[in-house]
């Protein structure tokens, strides 16, 4: 789902590549992905640092999260854990596959 995809890294840490990629070359609001929790909190830190700190991103957020869920209607532990801690915190934005928007 992210603007770009990088394949000559290592897929462990893609997702912090593609957050970079992007943060670098559009002014455009994003829609990043990640692979785990720590993936997300890297690539809102990120967001934080170009955004002016955690309260410039609070006010003016200029990213979401895309969560793409395992089955209709049901979140996997990570997804959770992921959607409701660090993302709250920072009025990140979730995309679920086939459920809509999602403030997180």
């Amino acid at each position: 789902m992210s603007l770009c995809m990088v394949s000559d890294v290592d897929q462990s840490v893609a997702d912090r590549h593609q957050m970079r990629a992007m943060l670098m070359n559009s002014v455009k609001p994003i829609l990043f992905v990640t692979t785990e929790y720590e993936g997300c909190l890297d690539v809102i830190a990120m967001a934080e640092a170009v955004a002016g700190g955690e309260e410039e991103l609070r006010r003016n957020p200029i990213c979401a999260c895309y969560i793409n869920v395992t089955s209709p209607l049901r979140h996997n532990a990570e997804v959770v854990r992921t959607r409701w801690q660090r993302g709250a915190e920072r009025n990140v934005y979730a995309f679920e596959a086939g459920l809509g928007e999602t403030s997180i």
